[in-house]
């Protein structure tokens, strides 16, 4: 298995799980729908933004990986 798509599927599990421990975590801490859906709605965007930059980033670094590879057989 390619070494970028692990990296994907770790960062993925990771955002995830910590995703959920958030959400659990705001559940818990009380307080009624009205106060509950702003953290909620900020801790999904701030953790799937923060997945979605790793993502990339990783994309990035296979793609740059590739062309250096492509590079050397060229030659």
């Amino acid at each position: 298995m390619n070494m970028y798509r692990v990296a994907k599927r770790v960062s993925a599990f990771l955002a995830i799980s910590i995703w959920i421990a958030l959400i659990i975590k705001i559940f818990q801490s009380g307080g009624g729908f009205n106060a509950q859906l702003p953290k909620c709605i900020f801790t999904t965007m701030i953790t799937f933004g923060i997945l979605t930059a790793i993502y990339k980033y990783i994309e990035y670094l296979e793609a740059q990986d590739s062309s250096n590879s492509q590079k050397d057989t060229n030659k």
